[in-house]
């Protein structure tokens, strides 16, 4: 199955991690950027599996910094559980990592999905926050090449 195949220049993104503080929103950020950018006309969200995400928190300090390096503000983002959203809306699926896929499927979603492997940089350095934006950078680029 071409995983790309069907999806328009106007697509529904949903963009999953653990707590929604850190990768997603970071995944997030980059995507719409990407979406500007190029002209591309795409909703893009972000939301957490962990019971953690249903907080309401602000993204990671580090994760901030990060992206506030790639001129992007993500300060006024808060974390928010997938139960929160009809998941059935979004024509992709982005998640961290591959046992989230599982998660995503319980909760009936069985569309397009993509699967990522971004270590959580969770609590670590700011170095291993950077390592992973620009990991996400590069997963961007690709999602956004195949709309």
């Amino acid at each position: 199955m071409n995983l790309w195949k069907g999806l328009t220049m106007s697509t529904n993104i949903l963009c999953i991690c653990s707590g929604n503080t850190c990768r997603s929103p970071m995944l997030e950020g980059l995507l719409r950027k990407i979406a500007v950018e190029r002209g591309l006309d795409a909703r893009i969200e972000s939301a957490g599996l962990h019971k953690s995400a249903k907080r309401n928190k602000r993204t990671s300090w580090r994760a901030q910094v990060c992206m506030r390096r790639r001129h992007l503000d993500i300060r006024n983002h808060r974390s928010r559980h997938v139960d929160v959203l009809d998941i059935s809306t979004f024509d992709l699926i982005v998640v961290m990592e591959p046992m989230m896929q599982v998660e995503v499927e319980k909760c009936g979603y069985h569309n397009r999905l993509v699967v990522l492997n971004v270590r959580n940089p969770l609590r670590a350095t700011l170095q291993a926050y950077e390592s992973c934006a620009k990991q996400l950078e590069r997963e961007a680029e690709k999602i956004a090449d195949a709309l």
